[in-house]
Protein backbone atom coordinates (compact mmCIF):
# COMPACT_ATOMS: atom_id res chain seq x y z
CA UNK A 1 0.00 0.00 0.00
CA UNK A 2 1.39 3.13 -0.69
CA UNK A 3 3.12 5.76 1.85
CA UNK A 4 2.21 9.05 2.66
CA UNK A 5 4.58 11.66 4.09
CA UNK A 6 2.53 15.10 4.32
CA UNK A 7 -1.47 15.57 5.00
CA UNK A 8 -2.78 18.64 4.15
CA UNK A 9 -5.54 19.20 6.87
CA UNK A 10 -8.26 21.40 5.93
CA UNK A 11 -10.20 22.11 9.29
CA UNK A 12 -11.32 25.54 11.01
CA UNK A 13 -12.33 23.40 14.26
CA UNK A 14 -9.30 23.11 17.14
CA UNK A 15 -10.47 19.90 18.29
CA UNK A 16 -11.64 17.99 15.00
CA UNK A 17 -7.88 18.80 14.16
CA UNK A 18 -6.31 17.32 17.29
CA UNK A 19 -8.44 14.36 16.58
CA UNK A 20 -7.28 13.40 13.57
CA UNK A 21 -3.30 13.96 14.62
CA UNK A 22 -4.32 11.52 17.29
CA UNK A 23 -5.57 9.38 15.12
CA UNK A 24 -2.75 9.03 12.66
CA UNK A 25 -0.54 8.77 15.67
CA UNK A 26 -2.20 6.38 17.47
CA UNK A 27 -1.59 4.33 14.64
CA UNK A 28 1.89 5.03 14.17
CA UNK A 29 1.88 7.08 11.13
CA UNK A 30 4.67 9.19 11.38
CA UNK A 31 3.60 12.10 8.83
CA UNK A 32 3.46 15.36 8.73
CA UNK A 33 -0.32 17.20 9.02
CA UNK A 34 0.06 20.99 7.89
CA UNK A 35 -3.76 22.36 9.35
CA UNK A 36 -5.53 25.56 7.47
CA UNK A 37 -8.50 27.14 8.56
CA UNK A 38 -9.94 28.52 5.64
CA UNK A 39 -10.21 27.44 1.64
CA UNK A 40 -8.32 30.55 0.44
CA UNK A 41 -5.70 29.39 2.82
CA UNK A 42 -5.33 25.68 1.60
CA UNK A 43 -5.83 27.60 -1.82
CA UNK A 44 -2.41 29.81 -1.26
CA UNK A 45 -0.50 27.06 0.11
CA UNK A 46 -1.18 24.44 -2.81
CA UNK A 47 0.09 27.31 -4.91
CA UNK A 48 3.13 27.49 -3.64
CA UNK A 49 4.52 23.92 -4.46
CA UNK A 50 8.06 24.87 -2.72
CA UNK A 51 5.84 24.83 1.03
CA UNK A 52 4.19 22.09 0.77
CA UNK A 53 3.17 18.94 -1.75
CA UNK A 54 0.78 16.87 0.19
CA UNK A 55 -0.29 13.04 -0.89
CA UNK A 56 -3.54 13.46 0.67
CA UNK A 57 -6.02 16.32 1.40
CA UNK A 58 -8.35 15.73 4.24
CA UNK A 59 -11.15 18.68 3.56
CA UNK A 60 -13.94 20.03 6.46
CA UNK A 61 -16.98 20.93 4.34
CA UNK A 62 -18.21 23.66 6.90
CA UNK A 63 -15.59 26.22 6.26
CA UNK A 64 -15.43 29.92 7.17
CA UNK A 65 -15.29 30.86 3.56
CA UNK A 66 -17.03 27.82 1.78
CA UNK A 67 -19.88 25.94 2.62
CA UNK A 68 -20.48 22.73 0.56
CA UNK A 69 -19.19 21.11 -2.16
CA UNK A 70 -17.52 24.14 -3.87
CA UNK A 71 -14.85 24.26 -1.88
CA UNK A 72 -14.10 20.69 -3.37
CA UNK A 73 -13.79 22.17 -7.46
CA UNK A 74 -11.70 24.76 -6.36
CA UNK A 75 -9.30 22.13 -4.69
CA UNK A 76 -8.99 19.77 -7.46
CA UNK A 77 -8.44 22.74 -9.96
CA UNK A 78 -5.51 23.47 -7.50
CA UNK A 79 -4.24 19.96 -7.02
CA UNK A 80 -5.65 18.00 -9.85
CA UNK A 81 -3.80 14.96 -9.23
CA UNK A 82 -3.82 15.26 -5.46
CA UNK A 83 -6.24 12.76 -4.13
CA UNK A 84 -8.97 14.14 -2.02
CA UNK A 85 -10.86 12.70 1.80
CA UNK A 86 -13.89 14.35 2.87
CA UNK A 87 -14.52 14.40 6.67
CA UNK A 88 -17.69 16.31 7.81
CA UNK A 89 -20.00 16.22 10.99
CA UNK A 90 -22.98 16.19 8.43
CA UNK A 91 -23.88 12.64 7.34
CA UNK A 92 -25.64 13.14 4.25
CA UNK A 93 -26.09 10.40 1.22
CA UNK A 94 -27.26 12.62 -1.31
CA UNK A 95 -24.06 14.66 -0.81
CA UNK A 96 -21.51 11.82 -0.25
CA UNK A 97 -22.93 10.47 -3.90
CA UNK A 98 -22.25 13.89 -5.42
CA UNK A 99 -19.28 13.88 -4.00
CA UNK A 100 -17.69 11.08 -5.82
CA UNK A 101 -19.68 12.17 -8.75
CA UNK A 102 -17.45 15.11 -8.92
CA UNK A 103 -14.10 13.16 -8.30
CA UNK A 104 -14.14 13.27 -4.78
CA UNK A 105 -11.91 10.08 -3.70
CA UNK A 106 -13.98 9.28 -0.21
CA UNK A 107 -16.48 11.01 2.19
CA UNK A 108 -16.02 9.87 5.97
CA UNK A 109 -18.80 11.39 8.48
CA UNK A 110 -16.66 12.58 11.62
CA UNK A 111 -18.43 10.61 14.18
CA UNK A 112 -17.87 7.25 12.01
CA UNK A 113 -14.16 7.42 11.51
CA UNK A 114 -11.31 6.05 13.87
CA UNK A 115 -7.19 5.09 13.53
CA UNK A 116 -8.08 2.47 11.37
CA UNK A 117 -10.98 3.65 9.36
CA UNK A 118 -9.07 7.03 8.46
CA UNK A 119 -5.98 4.97 7.39
CA UNK A 120 -7.50 2.90 5.37
CA UNK A 121 -9.56 5.57 3.37
CA UNK A 122 -6.24 7.62 2.95
CA UNK A 123 -4.69 4.58 1.22
CA UNK A 124 -6.80 3.58 -0.53
CA UNK A 125 -7.45 7.10 -2.20
CA UNK A 126 -3.88 7.38 -2.84
CA UNK A 127 -4.12 4.38 -4.71
CA UNK A 128 -7.02 4.68 -7.02
CA UNK A 129 -5.06 7.85 -7.40
CA UNK A 130 -2.31 6.15 -8.72
CA UNK A 131 -4.19 4.02 -10.41
CA UNK A 132 -6.10 6.43 -12.64
CA UNK A 133 -2.44 8.41 -13.29
CA UNK A 134 -0.78 4.91 -14.44
CA UNK A 135 -4.65 4.74 -16.78
CA UNK A 136 -3.69 8.12 -18.30
CA UNK A 137 -0.59 7.05 -18.99
CA UNK A 138 -1.15 4.25 -21.15
CA UNK A 139 -3.66 5.87 -22.83
CA UNK A 140 -1.17 8.93 -23.77
CA UNK A 141 0.70 6.24 -25.05
CA UNK A 142 -1.48 4.45 -27.03
CA UNK A 143 -2.62 7.68 -28.10
CA UNK A 144 0.90 8.29 -29.01
CA UNK A 145 1.47 4.62 -30.74
CA UNK A 146 -1.96 5.17 -32.80
CA UNK A 147 -0.69 9.03 -34.08
CA UNK A 148 2.74 6.92 -35.01
CA UNK A 149 0.79 4.15 -36.93
CA UNK A 150 -1.66 6.16 -38.74
CA UNK A 151 1.54 8.66 -39.94
CA UNK A 152 3.12 5.38 -40.99
CA UNK A 153 -0.06 4.52 -42.58
CA UNK A 154 -0.71 7.87 -44.38
CA UNK A 155 3.20 7.35 -45.61
CA UNK A 156 2.62 3.97 -47.19
CA UNK A 157 -0.31 4.61 -48.89
CA UNK A 158 1.28 7.65 -50.54
CA UNK A 159 3.94 5.70 -51.38
CA UNK A 160 1.37 3.14 -52.77
CA UNK A 161 -0.46 5.68 -54.61
CA UNK A 162 2.75 7.30 -56.37
CA UNK A 163 4.10 3.38 -56.86
CA UNK A 164 0.85 2.74 -58.78
CA UNK A 165 1.14 5.89 -60.84
CA UNK A 166 4.41 5.15 -61.91
CA UNK A 167 3.94 1.51 -63.10
CA UNK A 168 0.44 2.92 -64.81
CA UNK A 169 3.18 5.00 -66.49
CA UNK A 170 5.41 2.41 -67.28
CA UNK A 171 2.50 0.20 -68.70
CA UNK A 172 1.47 2.62 -70.96
CA UNK A 173 4.74 3.34 -72.30
CA UNK A 174 5.25 -0.78 -72.75
CA UNK A 175 1.87 -0.89 -74.54
CA UNK A 176 3.13 1.80 -76.52
CA UNK A 177 6.19 0.11 -77.62
CA UNK A 178 4.16 -3.08 -77.97
CA UNK A 179 2.18 -2.21 -80.00
CA UNK A 180 4.53 -0.33 -82.56
CA UNK A 181 6.55 -3.64 -82.43
CA UNK A 182 3.34 -5.63 -83.31
CA UNK A 183 2.54 -3.53 -86.31
CA UNK A 184 5.91 -3.37 -87.56
CA UNK A 185 5.77 -6.77 -87.38
CA UNK A 186 3.01 -7.36 -89.20
CA UNK A 187 3.98 -4.81 -92.20
CA UNK A 188 7.64 -6.71 -92.18
CA UNK A 189 5.51 -9.98 -92.45
CA UNK A 190 3.61 -8.44 -95.65
CA UNK A 191 6.59 -6.70 -97.24
CA UNK A 192 8.55 -9.78 -97.19
CA UNK A 193 5.96 -12.27 -98.68
CA UNK A 194 4.57 -9.63 -101.14
CA UNK A 195 7.98 -8.69 -101.81
CA UNK A 196 7.39 -4.67 -102.22
CA UNK A 197 8.74 -1.56 -100.55
CA UNK A 198 6.95 -0.16 -97.52
CA UNK A 199 5.80 3.31 -97.39
CA UNK A 200 7.74 4.24 -94.84
CA UNK A 201 9.96 7.25 -94.51
CA UNK A 202 13.46 6.55 -96.30
CA UNK A 203 15.24 8.59 -94.50
CA UNK A 204 15.43 6.18 -91.35
CA UNK A 205 17.97 4.41 -93.61
CA UNK A 206 16.86 1.14 -92.51
CA UNK A 207 18.37 -2.44 -93.89
CA UNK A 208 16.56 -3.74 -97.02
CA UNK A 209 15.09 -6.85 -97.94
CA UNK A 210 13.69 -7.51 -101.17
CA UNK A 211 14.38 -4.27 -102.18
CA UNK A 212 12.09 -2.68 -99.34
CA UNK A 213 13.51 -1.23 -96.04
CA UNK A 214 12.34 -2.67 -92.85
CA UNK A 215 9.91 -1.12 -90.47
CA UNK A 216 11.46 1.40 -87.80
CA UNK A 217 10.34 3.39 -84.96
CA UNK A 218 9.50 6.13 -87.26
CA UNK A 219 6.60 4.04 -87.90
CA UNK A 220 4.88 5.04 -84.34
CA UNK A 221 3.36 8.27 -86.35
CA UNK A 222 1.63 5.72 -89.02
CA UNK A 223 0.50 3.91 -85.75
CA UNK A 224 -0.72 6.89 -84.21
CA UNK A 225 -2.84 7.68 -87.16
CA UNK A 226 -4.71 4.69 -87.04
CA UNK A 227 -5.68 5.17 -83.65
CA UNK A 228 -9.16 6.31 -82.59
CA UNK A 229 -9.32 10.33 -82.28
CA UNK A 230 -8.58 11.86 -78.97
CA UNK A 231 -11.48 12.33 -76.76
CA UNK A 232 -11.36 16.10 -76.12
CA UNK A 233 -12.82 17.58 -73.26
CA UNK A 234 -12.08 20.89 -71.13
CA UNK A 235 -8.87 20.51 -69.30
CA UNK A 236 -7.20 22.64 -66.31
CA UNK A 237 -3.66 22.25 -67.58
CA UNK A 238 -2.71 24.61 -64.59
CA UNK A 239 -4.13 21.98 -61.85
CA UNK A 240 -3.34 19.04 -63.84
CA UNK A 241 0.61 20.55 -63.48
CA UNK A 242 0.65 21.60 -59.95
CA UNK A 243 -0.47 18.11 -59.23
CA UNK A 244 2.10 16.70 -61.00
CA UNK A 245 4.49 19.08 -59.52
CA UNK A 246 3.07 18.53 -56.15
CA UNK A 247 3.55 14.40 -55.81
CA UNK A 248 7.14 14.86 -57.74
CA UNK A 249 8.02 17.45 -55.05
CA UNK A 250 6.79 14.94 -51.98
CA UNK A 251 9.09 12.53 -53.03
CA UNK A 252 11.99 14.40 -52.78
CA UNK A 253 11.16 16.35 -49.43
CA UNK A 254 14.39 17.71 -48.79
CA UNK A 255 15.19 19.44 -52.56
CA UNK A 256 14.92 23.39 -53.00
CA UNK A 257 12.73 24.14 -56.17
CA UNK A 258 10.84 26.92 -57.32
CA UNK A 259 7.93 26.24 -58.99
CA UNK A 260 5.87 28.73 -61.41
CA UNK A 261 2.59 27.24 -62.90
CA UNK A 262 0.31 30.24 -65.26
CA UNK A 263 -3.13 30.08 -64.05
CA UNK A 264 -5.92 29.64 -66.25
CA UNK A 265 -4.19 27.65 -69.08
CA UNK A 266 -7.07 25.92 -70.18
CA UNK A 267 -7.49 23.18 -73.17
CA UNK A 268 -10.09 21.10 -75.09
CA UNK A 269 -8.04 17.80 -75.13
CA UNK A 270 -7.72 13.65 -73.81
CA UNK A 271 -7.45 13.95 -70.17
CA UNK A 272 -5.26 10.62 -69.80
CA UNK A 273 -2.96 11.44 -72.93
CA UNK A 274 -2.47 15.07 -72.31
CA UNK A 275 -2.06 14.11 -68.54
CA UNK A 276 0.73 11.47 -69.92
CA UNK A 277 2.48 14.28 -71.63
CA UNK A 278 2.37 16.60 -68.84
CA UNK A 279 3.90 13.75 -66.30
CA UNK A 280 6.75 12.43 -68.71
CA UNK A 281 8.25 16.18 -69.57
CA UNK A 282 7.59 17.17 -65.65
CA UNK A 283 9.63 14.02 -64.78
CA UNK A 284 12.50 14.81 -66.87
CA UNK A 285 12.40 18.38 -66.10
CA UNK A 286 12.63 17.04 -62.46
CA UNK A 287 15.26 14.23 -62.76
CA UNK A 288 17.52 17.23 -64.45
CA UNK A 289 17.40 19.45 -62.55
CA UNK A 290 18.24 16.99 -59.53
CA UNK A 291 21.95 18.45 -59.15
CA UNK A 292 20.79 21.92 -59.12
CA UNK A 293 20.93 24.16 -55.52
CA UNK A 294 17.37 25.13 -56.47
CA UNK A 295 15.20 23.22 -59.26
CA UNK A 296 13.33 26.15 -61.09
CA UNK A 297 10.37 24.39 -63.03
CA UNK A 298 7.55 26.72 -64.85
CA UNK A 299 5.03 26.15 -67.31
CA UNK A 300 3.23 28.73 -69.57
CA UNK A 301 1.87 28.93 -72.85
CA UNK A 302 1.69 31.78 -75.67
CA UNK A 303 -1.53 32.08 -77.39
CA UNK A 304 -1.38 33.28 -80.95
CA UNK A 305 -4.05 34.71 -83.10
CA UNK A 306 -4.81 32.75 -85.43
CA UNK A 307 -2.83 29.47 -84.78
CA UNK A 308 -2.70 27.10 -81.87
CA UNK A 309 -1.77 27.60 -78.38
CA UNK A 310 1.98 27.21 -77.64
CA UNK A 311 2.60 25.52 -73.95
CA UNK A 312 6.23 25.89 -72.82
CA UNK A 313 7.99 24.27 -70.10
CA UNK A 314 11.18 25.28 -69.11
CA UNK A 315 13.40 24.23 -66.81
CA UNK A 316 17.03 24.97 -65.43
CA UNK A 317 18.79 22.13 -65.51
CA UNK A 318 21.65 20.01 -67.09
CA UNK A 319 20.39 20.82 -70.33
CA UNK A 320 21.81 18.96 -73.86
CA UNK A 321 23.25 19.73 -77.30
CA UNK A 322 20.97 20.27 -80.27
CA UNK A 323 23.68 19.54 -82.63
CA UNK A 324 22.96 15.95 -81.86
CA UNK A 325 19.42 15.50 -80.60
CA UNK A 326 18.07 14.56 -84.40
CA UNK A 327 16.46 11.16 -82.47
CA UNK A 328 15.14 13.13 -79.41
CA UNK A 329 12.09 11.80 -79.68
CA UNK A 330 12.33 8.46 -80.88
CA UNK A 331 11.89 5.56 -78.89
CA UNK A 332 14.97 4.04 -76.56
CA UNK A 333 17.14 7.34 -78.20
CA UNK A 334 19.03 9.32 -75.08
CA UNK A 335 21.03 12.19 -75.32
CA UNK A 336 24.85 11.57 -73.74
CA UNK A 337 24.09 14.58 -71.48
CA UNK A 338 21.37 11.49 -69.85
CA UNK A 339 23.63 8.72 -70.15
CA UNK A 340 23.85 7.56 -65.96
CA UNK A 341 20.44 8.51 -64.98
CA UNK A 342 17.27 6.62 -64.84
CA UNK A 343 15.41 5.72 -67.70
CA UNK A 344 15.46 3.55 -70.70
CA UNK A 345 14.14 6.65 -73.65
CA UNK A 346 10.64 5.83 -73.89
CA UNK A 347 9.65 8.90 -72.36
CA UNK A 348 9.90 11.86 -74.98
CA UNK A 349 8.72 9.18 -77.58
CA UNK A 350 5.28 8.72 -76.09
CA UNK A 351 4.86 12.21 -75.09
CA UNK A 352 5.78 13.13 -79.09
CA UNK A 353 2.85 10.43 -79.58
CA UNK A 354 0.09 11.50 -77.72
CA UNK A 355 1.16 15.18 -79.16
CA UNK A 356 0.77 14.13 -82.65
CA UNK A 357 -2.86 12.21 -81.84
CA UNK A 358 -4.26 15.58 -81.26
CA UNK A 359 -2.66 17.19 -84.20
CA UNK A 360 -0.11 19.25 -82.30
CA UNK A 361 3.86 19.23 -82.81
CA UNK A 362 6.22 18.88 -80.02
CA UNK A 363 9.78 20.22 -80.40
CA UNK A 364 12.96 21.90 -77.95
CA UNK A 365 15.25 24.07 -77.49
CA UNK A 366 18.43 24.01 -74.80
CA UNK A 367 22.41 24.18 -74.41
CA UNK A 368 24.15 22.19 -72.31
CA UNK A 369 24.83 23.15 -68.79
CA UNK A 370 21.62 26.13 -69.65
CA UNK A 371 18.35 23.78 -69.17
CA UNK A 372 15.61 22.88 -71.85
CA UNK A 373 12.72 24.10 -72.71
CA UNK A 374 10.10 22.13 -74.22
CA UNK A 375 7.16 23.29 -76.74
CA UNK A 376 4.44 21.57 -78.01
CA UNK A 377 0.33 22.68 -79.08
CA UNK A 378 -2.32 20.16 -79.26
CA UNK A 379 -4.21 21.78 -82.08
CA UNK A 380 -2.92 21.57 -85.87
CA UNK A 381 -2.13 24.44 -87.05
CA UNK A 382 1.03 27.25 -87.40
CA UNK A 383 2.26 27.82 -83.81
CA UNK A 384 3.56 31.22 -85.40
CA UNK A 385 6.77 32.91 -84.14
CA UNK A 386 6.18 31.39 -80.59
CA UNK A 387 9.45 28.80 -79.67
CA UNK A 388 10.36 29.21 -83.14
CA UNK A 389 14.08 28.70 -82.49
CA UNK A 390 15.00 24.54 -81.74
CA UNK A 391 14.35 21.76 -83.07
CA UNK A 392 10.98 20.71 -84.69
CA UNK A 393 8.82 17.08 -84.91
Amino acid sequence: MPSFNTVLLVEDNPGDARLVRELLKGKDIDCHVHQVGTLARALEVLGRTDELSPDVILLDLGLPDSLGLDACSSLQQAAPRTPIVILTGNDDEAQALEALRMGIDDYLPKQDIDGVRLVRTMRHAMRRRLNIEELLDSEARLKSIARALEEGRRQTEDELSRVKKELACRQSERAAVLDSIQSDMRRLAQAVTERRPLAIDPSTSPPRIGGGPLPTAGLLSQIAARRPAPDRQTLDLSAMARRILAELSASQPQRRSQLSIDPGLIEAADAALVEGVLRRLLDNAWKFTGTQAEACISLSAVRGERGPTVYRLQDNGIGFDLAGAASLFEPFQRMASAQGWPGIGLGLSVARDAVERHGGRIWAESAPGQGATFYFTLHAGNAGNAGNAGMRR
